[in-house]
């Protein structure tokens, strides 16, 4: 969704709230599609003294497994969209504003890009989670099992040393 942001810019105590659905089911990452609802966005583009700043949250189920035993996992989050939007920059490797070109701003491609860079890199049901056991299989949250741990062979020295 492209918003027009003339009026913003141009009025000093001006703002806009927006509210919309992005739909992100369409998208892989890691060869799951997570996104089983739509993205509800809600933010405010407000114009303070000169300072034109977009603050927001991006609400959502995020579908995955637990990267330790694999259990389905809905997680419910919430993601920040904050940044300060210019119409230009001194300099050109400057990160930290948002160059609005034409005065328009593709909101949705913004709040994709913030969901997917502030996704955890690791889902856990638990962080305290005990994961698979590698030989038998089983669930180690569910059950504890006997299985004898086989030791690295390039360990066995270091194990003789320290009995």
């Amino acid at each position: 969704m492209i918003l027009d942001l003339r009026s913003v810019f141009a009025n000093g105590d001006e703002s806009l709230t927006y509210n919309t659905l992005i739909d992100l089911t369409e998208i892989d990452i890691r060869g799951f599609y997570p996104f089983k609802k739509f993205v509800n966005l809600a933010c405010e583009i407000k114009n303070h003294s000169g300072i034109v700043q977009l603050i927001g949250l991006a609400d959502f189920e995020y579908h995955s497994q637990c990267d330790r035993c694999a259990i389905e996992l809905i997680k419910q989050m919430t993601i920040p969209i904050n940044h300060i939007l210019v119409t230009e920059v001194n300099n050109n490797e400057n990160e930290e504003f948002i160059v609005i070109k034409d005065m328009q701003l593709d909101i949705t491609e913004l709040t994709i890009s913030d969901i997917l860079l502030l996704l955890p890199s690791k889902f856990l049901c638990d962080d305290d989670c005990k994961g698979i056991c590698e030989i038998c299989g089983n669930n180690l949250n569910e059950i504890q099992c006997n299985c004898k741990k086989s030791i690295d062979p390039r360990l066995e020295a270091l194990k003789k040393f320290l009995n």
